[in-house]
C-alpha cells in the first residue's frame, strides 16, 4: 500500500493543492482499495467539518467522523 501525506490530503480537501500534487493523490487513491476508501472517509469528514462552520448543531456528529479519522490514522 502507497503511503501518502495526511496534511497534503487536508490541504487537497481544501482546495489548496497543486495540480501534480492532484495527481500525485489520485495515483494514491487509485493504487489499492484501502486507500480509495481511506480517501472517500477523509473527503465525508472534510465536508462535515465545512457544515459544522456553518451549522453547529452537527458538532456531535463531527466527533464522531474525527473519532473514526484517529481510528484510520492508527491503522497506517
Amino acid at each position: 500500500m502507497k503511503k501518502i501525506d495526511y496534511i497534503l490530503l487536508s490541504r487537497h480537501f481544501r482546495g489548496e493543492t497543486s495540480e501534480p500534487e492532484n495527481q500525485q493523490i489520485c495515483c494514491w487513491k487509485e493504487s489499492c482499495s484501502i486507500n480509495r476508501r481511506t480517501y472517500e472517509r477523509l473527503s465525508r469528514l472534510c465536508s462535515e467539518e465545512r457544515k459544522v462552520d456553518e451549522n453547529q448543531d452537527n458538532l456531535e456528529e463531527v466527533e464522531r467522523w474525527s473519532s473514526i479519522l484517529s481510528k484510520i490514522l492508527a491503522e497506517n
